[in-house]
């Protein structure tokens, strides 16, 4: 049962820590002013239902007022509507490493990790959620869970988006493109997270696979280029790796053009290509602007030549999170942080190598047909609208899920919510090879619902408090933060003895870290 009442997280109406850009095919604009809402968090940008009823700006707790949490009924309606969802445009995984990272590592400078932007969908996305089955090839299933929390009065929903499995001994050959910093920043410890997540690639290499590797600062160096490697740990690749060096100052996008020239010089259609980005993020050289930067990895996406960007600093203190996430959302891959040999083998390993680097479906959107009178009381991903242009559709990988986190409220008597309710949940997608548009949907009443099994959506319930007691992104003072974070370690530790789901161990690791650093301030 979960402790943590709903109607006190402060945040309403929102989809918390969004990073929207300026493209030259979009409206978004960096600092939010397309839609006009800004989270108020770490400079991150917010979006809120574009076209919904009584849109209102998001907050942080020093900006959102009580009238304004308890206004979310002014949104209802007595038609039905249709919200469009996008979970995360870059499957992102970033921040519970990162933030993992600063909890553990930095205990004499505990305001580092406050009054950052929770990013609750990067949680979602990073720990896993099994499946009894899995779609054939080329599908996907849409499987919801709700239940009712009596604290908040709404209705707790997790969507799942489930795509098929693929055994890694029958992957694609795959051509590797890796874009590596080596730039003064990136001396010592950059350097070697580089080496961690490259050593772990080298173990899941196969014959065949083609592999380029430009090293940049203020120059770039192509040190290997269309390699056709003999098999795991390539002894050539390994001497590339292990020749790594930094020096100089940081042209990022001088870095990346020139890793996307060569993986469309040697682009094949029978290859997945993937172009590695591996920085700290410091761009200081050239062009700086992130959003420029990315448009150039999105106008590629088209041509069949995808991104992952992985987060590699010398001093997590001073990690662009920021632009990294820009460059990959825009570039519709995968973005992961390595903190050590561990977390690469974890990330690239047998495991999780094909959720994070191969692609099952292009262009995935959820779609909720949503009854009326019940409103979008919390949502947990990066974008949603009742209008289908501003939300951006997203790829999805193998043996992987897109996870939808939210909550609505019902506007005629929140305490008694009509179990006949019909929701209809719709997946959109594209086949990754014909580009044929494709969509499931499933219709069930809330009776449905809160009688199906809910095990996955109390994992995300936890991993939402989680994310949000990390960054103080309720403003608790720090007796009542205390008290929260006891009470998460608790609900943790009760899932997991219910569960076995050992996973979650490593959390609770984390939070009793910071129970400590809190209990100091």
């Amino acid at each position: 049962r979960s402790t943590m009442k709903y109607s006190d997280i402060i945040l309403r109406h929102i989809v918390t820590a969004a990073l929207v850009v300026m493209v030259s095919c979009g409206g978004y604009s960096e600092d939010g002013s397309a839609l006009g809402y800004t989270d108020g968090t770490d400079g991150f940008n917010g979006s809120t239902p574009s076209g919904y009823p009584g849109d209102r700006p998001s907050g942080d707790s020093d900006t959102t007022s009580d009238a304004s949490i308890q206004d979310v009924c002014s949104d209802a309606t007595d038609s039905s509507i249709t919200l469009f969802m996008s979970a995360d445009d870059s499957n992102s995984q970033a921040s519970p490493v990162y933030m993992r990272a600063l909890v553990m590592e930095l205990d004499q400078d505990p305001a580092l990790m406050w009054n950052r932007a929770p990013r609750e969908y990067e949680y979602l996305n990073y720990y896993t959620f099994s499946f009894d089955e899995r779609p054939e090839w080329g599908q996907l299933d849409v499987v919801p869970e709700a239940r009712y929390d009596e604290d908040a009065s709404n209705v707790v929903f997790l969507v799942s988006v489930v795509s098929p499995a693929l055994d890694i001994s029958d992957r694609r050959p795959i051509n590797f493109v890796f874009s590596l910093d080596t730039s003064g920043s990136m001396d010592g410890g950059g350097i070697e997270r580089t080496q961690y997540t490259l050593r772990a690639i080298a173990h899941v290499l196969r014959e065949g696979d083609h592999v380029s590797m430009v090293t940049w600062n203020s120059e770039q160096n192509t040190i290997l280029e269309d390699y056709v490697v003999t098999g795991p740990d390539d002894s050539t690749f390994l001497a590339a790796v292990d020749s790594l060096s930094a020096s100089g100052s940081t042209d990022l996008h001088a870095g990346l053009v020139t890793a996307y020239g060569l993986a469309s010089a040697h682009y094949s259609a029978d290859m997945l290509t993937r172009v590695f980005l591996i920085s700290d993020g410091g761009a200081n050289t050239g062009v700086t602007d992130a959003s420029v930067i990315g448009s150039y990895a999105e106008a590629v996406e088209g041509e069949g030549i995808y991104m992952i960007g992985i987060g590699a600093a010398s001093d997590d203190r001073y990690y662009d999170h920021r632009l990294m996430d820009t460059v990959t959302d825009l570039g519709k891959g995968a973005y992961v942080y390595i903190d050590s040999q561990e977390e690469a083998d974890r990330v690239f390993g047998p495991e999780r190598f094909l959720s994070n680097v191969e692609v099952a479906a292009l262009n995935v959107r959820l779609e909720v047909d949503v009854p009326p009178m019940f409103v979008l009381d919390e949502f947990h991903g990066e974008e949603v609208s009742t209008d289908a242009s501003r939300v951006r559709e997203q790829n999805i990988a193998p043996n992987d899920g897109m996870f939808y986190h939210f909550s609505m409220r019902y506007c005629i008597d929140a305490t008694t919510v009509p179990t006949d309710s019909l929701f209809t949940f719709r997946v959109t997608w594209e086949d990754i090879a014909t580009r044929q548009e494709h969509s499931r949907e499933v219709t069930m009443s809330l009776a449905e619902l809160f009688s199906s099994d809910v095990t996955r959506l109390q994992k995300a319930d936890l991993l939402v408090r989680y994310a949000r007691i990390l960054v103080n992104a309720d403003g608790l003072e720090q007796t009542d933060r205390m008290e929260e974070i006891g009470k998460l370690i608790d609900d943790i530790q009760t899932y997991v003895s219910a569960t076995g789901d050992s996973e979650m161990n490593e959390t609770v690791e984390v939070l009793e870290h910071l129970l400590r650093i809190v209990a100091h301030e």
